[in-house]
């Protein structure tokens, strides 16, 4: 049966756990609608356990489940970016080609649709089906869109991707092929600090990124992901009490913003020389800071790696809080110099053009950070 057709049976069992999981979406308020529209009116001050209750064990018709699930589903997140150079300049030609034949191989459990966009540029566009079996059963299978984007750049090709196990997945397999066709092995370049043992230069490429950005202010830092480093093993320790984990974030946390306001050297802080002795150092950050040219957005970088440990695999995401337009003080109640206090999603040419900074400047902050 064709998965896209594929009809569900839901019992009351499972419908109660839709309603109940979908808290953000299904609202109390949404609960008493979708009974009003029943012709059943319930008070205000009914629980949501017993209007989810009662709500389960009406008939629901195939459309009314469907709706229910489009209405559990979350806000629509933007997924994180990864990126990954190869050592070749690819024919794009070639390249569209492996991905048409490895998509008629998959058959409708995955669509493929490659595009040459422009001279050097290849788009792809990755639909595919996630199972999440941790979910309630008329919710673990979704699916999703991923997007894929090969640029040429001289002798080599970035390649930037959704980062998520499927699209990496086959990302990896289209250079395997690729290199059977070229009869070579394909040699990868991925942004990671793993060779950097000392869990302070692992916070430095973070403070260093943050003050690098060109033609943006100085960034104020509003999350910190820090993990432990253990000097005992080649490895490092994953098994870290919770508290001290909490402590040593929010310490690290108020070093770190209290070095990028005064301007001067985190490593020569004595804050952090104290902080150093515990082992912790940052391996994901999240700050916000301003545009100097027009249109003078506030953006909102979010930048850490999957592999805390070993700090591989660099991802990124992007957001934007736009200045408000000059206006009357009277009119709006807002001076023209404050932002939005909703981030936006910015438009694919500005995401791109984003990526490509935090690209570039944090391999130029790694190189750095290894020559001295």
């Amino acid at each position: 049966m064709n998965n896209k057709t594929r009809q569900y049976f839901a019992n009351d069992r499972e419908i109660y756990d839709i309603l109940m999981s979908g808290k953000q979406r299904l609202t109390q308020s949404a609960l008493l609608e979708i009974a009003r529209r029943r012709g059943i009116f319930y008070s205000p001050e009914t629980s949501r356990e017993d209007l989810a209750d009662a709500i389960s064990v009406l008939p629901h018709c195939y459309a009314d489940i469907m709706h229910l699930l489009e209405r559990n589903e979350l806000a629509s997140r933007a997924e994180k970016t990864t990126c990954v150079k190869i050592d070749t300049a690819v024919d794009l030609k070639v390249l569209k080609d492996i991905l048409v034949e490895y998509g008629r191989e998959v058959g409708e459990a995955e669509r493929i649709t490659p595009l040459i966009a422009g001279t050097g540029r290849l788009e792809i566009n990755y639909e595919y089906e996630d199972i999440d079996y941790s979910k309630t059963r008329l919710l673990q299978r979704q699916t999703r869109e991923a997007e894929i984007e090969v640029i040429k750049e001289g002798e080599q090709t970035l390649i930037r991707m959704s980062s998520n196990p499927k699209t990496k997945a086959l990302v990896a397999k289209v250079i395997d092929e690729l290199g059977k066709k070229e009869k070579k092995v394909i040699k990868t370049d991925s942004i990671e600090l793993s060779h950097l043992r000392k869990p302070e230069l692992r916070t430095k490429f973070f403070t260093d990124l943050i003050t690098s950005i060109p033609n943006y202010t100085t960034g104020i830092v509003t999350s910190l992901k820090v993990a432990k480093f253990s000097k005992s093993t080649t490895s490092l320790s994953t098994d870290l009490d919770i508290e001290e984990e909490e402590e040593s974030r929010e310490i690290l946390l108020a070093v770190v913003q209290s070095v990028l306001i005064r301007g001067s050297n985190l490593l020569g802080s004595e804050e952090y020389q104290a902080l150093r002795k515990t082992g912790y150092y940052a391996y994901g950050v999240r700050w916000q800071c301003e545009q100097k040219a027009e249109p003078h957005h506030r953006i909102r970088f979010d930048v850490s790696f999957e592999d805390k440990d070993e700090c591989r695999e660099m991802r990124y995401s992007v957001a934007y809080a736009p200045r408000l337009k000059k206006t009357s003080q009277k009119t709006l109640g807002v001076k023209s110099s404050e932002y939005s206090n909703h981030f936006k999603q910015p438009s694919e040419a500005e995401r791109a053009a984003l990526f490509q900074l935090i690209e570039e400047t944090a391999r130029k902050v790694l190189k750095n950070i290894e020559e001295q």
